[in-house]
């Protein structure tokens, strides 16, 4: 149980640390046992935000482990070309990062030589 704890402790502050920190923040509070208003009042000074008790239990509740689930499947996949199945890698032409050929991280294009979009998911949503 102690080693599911710490992976799951890493695959949260993986997903929520650096990208979005007042979830992170919301997400230890909340395991610390705070209370709803007294989380409203610590984002508040800390982030100079407001939100209902009524958004934040739907931070909670739905969005937290949405964020957390698709860090775990984006890592799983990534895992799974890398050490089990060889991959094809393929390198985003706006971020530039080096991402799995895989649908989850890049769309289809039959026009294209390889058979993939050259921006991956992450950017094309951005945009």
């Amino acid at each position: 149980m102690y080693y599911l704890m710490e992976d799951f402790d890493t695959l949260a502050d993986h997903a929520l640390k650096d990208k979005y920190p007042i979830l992170y923040d919301i997400m230890i509070y909340k395991i610390d046992g705070i209370l709803n208003k007294q989380i409203l009042k610590k984002i508040k000074n800390k982030y100079n935000i407001t939100y209902s008790i009524e958004y934040l239990s739907v931070l909670w509740r739905k969005k937290i482990p949405k964020i957390i689930s698709q860090q775990a499947k984006e890592d799983w996949i990534t895992w799974y070309y890398s050490s089990r199945k060889k991959g094809k890698w393929k390198k985003c032409s706006k971020c530039h990062q080096i991402k799995l050929a895989h649908p989850y991280f890049f769309a289809r294009n039959n026009t294209s030589k390889d058979g993939w979009y050259s921006i991956c998911k992450c950017c094309r949503n951005k945009k």
